[in-house]
């Protein structure tokens, strides 16, 4: 964004060399892939809910007790928001997150209040590569960069040019401009013959896979040397257009 002085608002494009599964991608760099991590759906307190929240400064077990011994029943990610029921004990804290109840430890949490929290009103995506902040500044810790076309759930509440969103139920702020418009969707495009999808747009690039004929993938807006950056199966790449209808 030249002139603007939000060039850093702008991932870096280093930490995205190669391609990956997104949703690999935000797993990484939200450091759920810690000991103890176990399965299950993240997400956060209901948006339009008020009162005293919880943000993680760390993927923290949520357990069934006030002991490190106690089972976990899932884990927060870094940087989400978790509800605060009102209750200490061992130095953990009682708090929602997901609609489950349980305990973290307070050493992995940090006070911030939520009154009329932002109330999330549709989806976008990210126009490119971007840092995704624990607030709306930019000397907000950065919880991750998010690569484009990162779906979000998108928030009615933009402060001093940034906008609250929830990215796989963590919650955080993304640079306006770098955003969709709201419920834009993605364009798909349905493959004509078996494709190879590259990791950039020649002849020459590695083959991440071959598509098949007949598949569906979303389409990106970039376009070069004949090719279009397209999105199948989480592996995003370049595939030759003439081939996609």
């Amino acid at each position: 964004m030249s002139g603007s002085g939000l060039s850093s608002e702008v991932g870096n494009d280093g930490q995205l060399n190669g391609v990956m599964s997104r949703r690999r991608l935000l797993r990484l760099a939200l450091g759920v892939g810690v000991a103890a991590v176990v399965a299950g759906t993240v997400g956060s307190h209901s948006a339009s809910a008020a009162g005293s929240y919880y943000r993680t400064t760390s993927a923290v077990n949520l357990r069934n007790a006030a002991n490190t011994k106690a089972a976990i029943l899932l884990v927060i990610p870094k940087g989400a928001l978790a509800y605060d029921l009102g209750t200490s004990k061992n130095g953990f804290i009682k708090v929602e997150y997901d609609g489950v109840a349980g305990w973290a430890h307070g050493k992995y949490l940090t006070s911030t209040t939520a009154v009329n929290a932002p109330v999330i009103i549709g989806i976008s995506n990210t126009t490119r590569s971007v840092n995704f902040r624990s607030g709306p500044s930019m000397s907000h810790e950065i919880i991750a960069v998010l690569p484009k076309y990162t779906q979000v759930d998108l928030s009615d509440t933009v402060q001093t040019g940034f906008t609250f969103v929830e990215v796989d139920g963590v919650s955080g702020w993304i640079y306006t401009e770098y955003l969709a418009g709201l419920g834009v969707q993605p364009t798909f495009l349905t493959t004509t013959s078996a494709l190879n999808l590259r990791s950039q747009p020649n002849t020459g690039a590695t083959v991440i896979l071959v598509i098949p004929q007949g598949a569906s993938v979303e389409a990106g807006d970039q376009k070069s040397n004949g090719y279009r950056m397209v999105t199948y199966k989480n592996d995003t790449g370049w595939a030759y257009e003439a081939y996609l209808a």
